[in-house]
């Protein structure tokens, strides 16, 4: 844990045999070395002589470590707590000083007025050439330190050098702000990021930037034990503070797994206090509504600066911050009339506010606005799930329908042409080659097992053939097909792999995954067949909670496996969008293309639990994402 000057952001060391050090039955002393250049001592009780020997030999070990013991320091000697000293003491302390050249300047601070005019005598006759300087307090001396010295500070982490510069106090005498950050406190998603620091081993400070879904909370609970176990023993996180001021947005069931994340870690660890800071007025209201039946204290700061002295102050320690208190306005009947208009004459079948709801803070309803806009604002999401949902379930019953139906043609069908095969092929070994029917019969046999295939690709899509699924490296398999592909390829057309995955499996047919990745990429390629482009093919992992899982039909919430094969083509037209999956259905011109390569694709998809999507506009290229279910 590192100890920093919360004025001028100092690093401070120390050892733990210079802290309360007793020198003497009379005497106890405490050095810390600021910056590469300033010892701070801090005597207690009675100078004797025997105690100021013993501190001034600990002083000569103090500064061994300052400028590897070789360069000028200074010195500050601060006796707020010093209750007097013997000649003896006085004059042995003045001896050690002058014969000590490494001890440049000296500066006292919380001094006796009869000490001060002792030292301006001394200045007078001062022939040793050092400087000396009294100070009014801590804050003045090491404001004076400062400009003696040639330390330039080192850099810190931009967070704590905020943190430090919030931190204010009186500055009698040097108070070290502890700070520990442990890189396996932080967390790091595509959405999600949060850093985590320890400010005195009892205040918990995280920045959230991103947005926060459900799947995130095991991450930040995870993060709160991390730092509890990595703090010195009997720490205890007894105010937990968030800036917020970063962060976009939060799933409804990430809300509500937070705060029933924060009340099972209050039942094994009780603190205090939550405070959030720079966050949003939609955050602020739902804290107003939380705040009544939490078991903790739940607080709103302005700033940094007053979640801090929300701390300070709830632990009964005087903070001189000054805060502008807002007070609220009083009601009147017109405020009261105002609001029940105003929720009379809200549509809350309709997207959106027709209303107003810009008003102060001072004003007495103004969170009772914000309550009624918290509410309408989750009303909106729910019904536009509910227009997506309706949408999903449309599309997923038109394609069981046109499943079914094409299943039920295609057994029909290949029951005609097994007899049309068959009976081709006996009649084929019973007409020599030179025979002019030859020739007719063989185009019959090649037409039906085209048709054949058409058949097959039918079943495909209606789900009705036998697949073998097996546990396979899904980056592995596809890595495969793409050297195939290569040579398939017109080189005018550039491939690029972002393969994000490594032994990460998932449970298919090998033969329908290398089917899906042929069709897609052929598909790219041939849109690009003219102009040239870029193919790309990505595949990460993706996780799922109970609000994202909702863009997806048919998946379940979970590790996902994500395949993105995506071109920089034409595009696809808004209006086929919804129309590509079905069989048959085609933009290509005739002769190049069934029309059944995505229908066939979209149905090995659903026999595999996965889901496909795609997204596309004219003259922007086309991606088609895929999810499959992830398993060991």
């Amino acid at each position: 844990m590192q100890q920093y000057c919360p004025l001028e952001g100092f690093k401070i060391f120390n050892k733990p045999e210079w802290i309360d050090q007793k020198v003497s039955d009379r005497l106890a002393v405490n050095y810390w070395i600021l910056g590469e250049s300033v010892v701070y001592a801090r005597p207690k009780g009675f100078s004797d002589l025997p105690g100021v020997k013993n501190a001034m030999a600990l002083n000569e070990d103090v500064a061994s470590f300052v400028s590897s013991g070789k360069n000028p320091y200074i010195q500050i000697e601060d006796y707020l707590f010093l209750k007097g000293s013997s000649s003896k003491a006085r004059k042995y302390f003045i001896e050690k000083i002058n014969k000590d050249n490494r001890r440049k300047s000296i500066i006292f601070c919380n001094t006796t007025l009869p000490f001060n005019v002792a030292i301006k005598l001394a200045q007078k006759f001062n022939t040793t050439k050092k400087y000396v300087h009294v100070a009014k307090n801590y804050k003045d001396a090491i404001g004076h330190a400062k400009t003696l010295s040639d330390y330039v500070q080192k850099p810190v982490d931009p967070l704590i050098s905020n943190i430090l510069e919030n931190y204010n106090y009186n500055g009698n005498s040097l108070s070290p702000v502890e700070i520990q950050s442990e890189k396996n406190w932080q967390i790091k998603t595509p959405e999600f990021s949060n850093h985590a620091l320890v400010i005195n081993k009892n205040i918990l400070h995280s920045t959230s930037t991103g947005f926060l879904r459900s799947n995130h909370i095991p991450l930040v609970d995870k993060m709160r034990y991390q730092c509890l176990s990595d703090l010195p023993e009997n720490s205890s996180l007894d105010y937990i503070i968030i800036n917020g001021g970063e962060l976009k947005g939060t799933s409804r069931s990430a809300r509500f797994k937070f705060m029933q994340s924060l009340k099972e870690w209050h039942k094994k660890f009780p603190f205090q206090m939550y405070i959030t800071y720079n966050a949003n007025i939609f955050t602020r209201t739902a804290f107003h509504i939380a705040g009544t039946v939490m078991p903790f204290k739940l607080r709103v700061a302005q700033n940094l600066k007053h979640a801090l002295k929300l701390v300070h102050d709830d632990q009964k320690k005087s903070l001189p911050i000054e805060i502008k208190e807002t007070k609220a306005a009083p009601i009147d009947q017109r405020d009261i009339e105002n609001l029940l208009a105003m929720i009379g004459n809200m549509n809350w079948e309709v997207e959106g506010f027709e209303n107003s709801f810009k008003i102060s803070e001072d004003h007495p309803f103004f969170y009772v606005y914000q309550s009624i806009k918290l509410i309408k604002e989750e009303l909106d999401d729910l019904f536009a799930d509910r227009t997506r949902l309706e949408a999903q379930l449309q599309q997923s019953q038109k394609m069981e329908s046109i499943g079914t139906l094409s299943g039920g043609i295609a057994h029909d069908f290949n029951n005609i042409m097994g007899i049309i095969l068959g009976n081709t092929e006996l009649a084929l070994e019973d007409v020599p080659e030179s025979n002019p029917s030859y020739k007719y019969l063989s185009e019959i046999k090649k037409a039906s097992l085209r048709a054949s295939n058409i058949v097959k690709q039918l079943l495909s899509f209606s789900r009705k053939t036998h697949h073998k699924p097996q546990i396979i490296q899904i980056a592995t398999h596809i890595k495969d097909s793409l050297k195939f592909l290569r040579s398939t390829i017109p080189t005018l057309i550039n491939i690029e792999q972002n393969i994000l995955i490594s032994d990460e499996t998932i449970l298919a047919d090998p033969i329908q995954i290398n089917q899906i990745v042929m069709n897609l990429c052929l598909n790219a390629s041939h849109a690009m067949e003219q102009t040239g482009g870029t193919l790309t093919l990505s595949i990460e992992k993706v996780i799922l909670d109970d609000h994202s899982v909702k863009d997806y039909s048919g998946l379940k919430s979970g590790d996902h496996v994500k395949i993105m094969i995506g071109d920089t083509g034409p595009g696809i037209d808004p209006k086929f969008i919804d129309k590509i999956f079905d069989p048959y259905f085609t933009t290509k011109e005739i002769g190049k293309g069934s029309g059944m390569g995505l229908a066939v694709v979209h149905g090995i998809v659903k026999n595999h639990n996965g889901a496909i999507s795609v997204e596309s506009s004219p003259g922007k290229g086309c991606k088609f994402n895929i999810l499959f279910p992830m398993t060991k």
